[in-house]
């Protein structure tokens, strides 16, 4: 099987970058994730991030994503919405999208606190 290089494009707080994915998935050349910007979401609040694959050409190609952090106590990530919930302030959370066997780097995201009532 021929492996083709694999990138991912993040869009956050108004800056692209590219870097390589962690594995490799057929038809897919990166990943574009969005989320807020800045990256910010305060405790009990809820920003969803998005995903999109896109193939060499950088043409949309149909893809189901899943979403995970290995920071469960700095934020709450809906596996399959891309839904991030706030949980505790002054922290930084990784999240990653998933489709395939193609994984892409994190996407950084700081807590904090909730607004004054």
């Amino acid at each position: 099987m021929r492996r083709w290089p694999v990138g991912v494009v993040l869009l956050a707080a108004g800056a692209a970058a590219c870097a390589s994915l962690t594995e490799f998935s057929p038809g897919i050349a990166f990943l574009e994730i969005r989320g807020p910007s800045p990256a910010v979401v305060a405790v009990g609040s809820t920003v969803i991030l998005t995903a999109r694959a896109l193939d060499a050409r950088a043409d949309s190609v149909a893809a189901e994503f899943s979403w995970f952090t290995p920071d469960t106590l700095a934020v709450f990530v809906n596996v399959a919405t891309g839904a991030v919930t706030g949980r505790r302030a002054n922290s930084t959370a990784r999240i990653q999208a998933r489709t395939g066997n193609a994984a892409s780097p994190f996407f950084s995201i700081s807590v904090v606190a909730p607004p004054a009532p």
